[in-house]
C-alpha cells in the first residue's frame, strides 16, 4: 500500500476520482440480506481488509457492518493526497485484529467465523472455528472449513447455512 500511494501522489490522484472509483465497485448480490440475517440472530460482523479504509466505511455504512478495520486511509488536501494512514491489517496482521474483537466480545476462535476469497485470507482462516472460502482462491479453499464457488453475480447469501451451523 505505501508503494502504491506513492505511485498515486506522483500521478495526481485526485480525491475526486479516487472516490468516484470506489463508489462505482459493486457488492456481491445480496448482502444487505445476508448481514440483516447475520444481525437478528444477535451476530457481530466485522470485515478486516488489507484495502482502503473508505471502501470499508462504505460497506460498514450500506451493509451496517459492526466493526471495520482497513490496511489503508487516506488523508486528503483539497483535492490533493497528503498523506496515509498504514495498519498492518493484511495477511498474518488480519489475525492481530480478529484477536482485538475476540478479546473485546470475550469469545474465542471456535466460537468466530471467517468468509473471504483472497490469499491474503489464510492467515485468519486457520484460526478460527469455521472458516469459508466464497469464490476463494485455491490455496485459501485448502486451509478453509467450506468453499463456496459460484459464477460472478451469484448470491453471497449461500453462506449463511455454513455461518448458522445448517449446512
Amino acid at each position: 500500500m505505501r508503494h502504491t500511494t506513492e505511485i498515486y501522489q506522483r500521478h495526481g490522484l485526485t480525491r475526486t476520482l479516487f472516490e468516484q472509483a470506489l463508489d462505482e465497485g459493486e457488492f456481491q448480490p445480496e448482502p444487505s440480506e445476508t448481514f440483516t440475517a447475520l444481525h437478528n440472530r444477535g451476530i457481530v460482523t466485522a470485515l478486516i481488509t488489507g484495502g482502503f479504509k473508505y471502501q470499508a466505511d462504505r460497506a460498514q455504512r450500506e451493509l451496517h457492518i459492526s466493526h471495520t478495520f482497513a490496511a489503508c486511509e487516506y488523508f486528503w488536501d483539497g483535492e490533493k493526497l497528503s498523506h496515509a494512514n498504514f495498519l498492518p491489517c493484511d495477511y498474518a496482521g488480519k489475525v492481530d485484529f480478529m484477536r482485538l474483537l475476540m478479546q473485546e466480545y470475550a469469545v474465542g476462535e471456535g466460537d468466530c467465523v471467517f468468509v473471504g476469497d483472497g490469499i491474503n485470507d489464510i492467515h485468519l482462516a486457520r484460526i478460527v472455528g469455521c472458516s469459508i472460502a466464497f469464490n476463494g482462491h485455491p490455496e485459501l479453499q485448502k486451509v478453509c472449513t467450506y468453499t463456496i464457488n459460484q459464477p460472478p453475480g451469484h448470491q453471497f447469501g449461500a453462506v449463511l447455512p455454513y455461518i448458522l451451523g445448517e449446512s
